[in-house]
């Protein structure tokens, strides 16, 4: 079986599409709509929102492979895939570096409010504690009777 991943309906859509082309005993190309799509992906800016569609084109890019390495003769776009491929791994680590870069602004603020948090519960602590004390000690040396 081809190491497609169900998860993602593009994948499958072009492997039918390369099944068909391999069943009736055609070359098996990349189509150009997938390679217009891919290079004109790699000219835009890169958004964390865009990491699962370029996770579809590298799983689709490796579906060809997969084919091209076990049908050469009739998968003839093998060093066109892996170009592509590249270009998409490429865009893919800069959509990782976003999310990555969000989660650790999102956990730094985290921190940081928590630190805030555990800050002002320490000075109401001591707030309280000082009270005690000085309750405690007005008790113990007798000037005040009232508990």
């Amino acid at each position: 079986l081809a190491p497609a991943n169900a998860r993602f309906e593009m994948a499958l859509t072009y492997l039918r599409n390369f099944a068909l082309q391999f069943s009736r005993r055609n070359e098996v190309k990349i189509p150009q709509p997938l390679i217009d799509e891919v290079q004109s992906a790699s000219q835009q800016v890169v958004h964390a929102k865009s990491l699962e569609v370029f996770e579809q084109y590298h799983h689709v890019l490796e579906i060809y492979e997969w084919l091209a390495w076990r049908y050469e003769e009739q998968a003839v776009d093998l060093e066109l895939a892996r170009e592509l491929k590249e270009i998409v791994q490429i865009k893919i680590d800069e959509a990782l570096q976003i999310v990555a870069k969000r989660q650790e602004q999102m956990v730094d603020s985290w921190v940081a409010d928590n630190k805030s948090f555990r800050r002002d519960n320490r000075r109401k602590q001591h707030k309280n504690q000082s009270g005690k004390d000085k309750k405690l000690r007005i008790d113990v040396s007798g000037k005040n009777r009232t508990w």
